[in-house]
């Protein structure tokens, strides 16, 4: 009997962990404190905070959404749980740095309420993001909302203005 090859559409980042962490992220910071930060500023940040336990100074680039003077940013990195009690954190927003205050986004309906918002504005790429296999149109369900709702953690960041 023969076997018919399929393809199967790689789920995840496109690129392997350790290229973020020694070619793309330092790139993205560079980027980032420059006078060419409007490439990319206008989706990525840089957040700065100080490690829960090693006290240590860390700065990343992140992703973001902004609402109503909050921003969201959601990851699947370990480094959520920084956040798990309010922290305060510096970022660098479009050329700007501004203080705020971050803390994880506990509540299953807030952080549904996020994915949809973002389905609304990009379909396709937030569709990818929160890892939703969805055909072109489809829109997802209350079982997948709140798997991908479980799937990364949501952290709001309240600016200091």
């Amino acid at each position: 009997m023969a076997e018919t090859a399929q393809t199967q559409e790689q789920t995840g980042p496109p690129l392997p962990p350790w290229m973020f962490t020694y070619i793309v992220n330092p790139l993205m910071r560079l980027i980032l404190r420059s006078p060419l930060h409007g490439m990319v500023s206008e989706r990525l940040l840089l957040l700065t905070y100080t490690g829960h336990k090693s006290g240590k100074k860390y700065t990343i680039p992140v992703g973001y959404t902004r609402e109503n003077g909050t921003l969201y940013v959601l990851t699947h990195s370990p480094w959520w749980r920084n956040f798990q009690q309010p922290a305060e954190v510096r970022v660098r927003l479009q050329g700007e740095m501004i203080g705020g205050t971050a803390e994880v986004v506990s509540d299953i309906e807030a952080v549904i309420g996020y994915i949809r918002s973002e389905m609304a504005r990009d379909p396709e790429m937030s569709a990818r993001r929160f890892g939703l296999d969805l055909e072109e149109g489809e829109h997802p369900d209350r079982s997948q909302l709140e798997t991908a709702a479980r799937g990364g953690h949501l952290i709001a960041i309240d600016l200091h203005e």
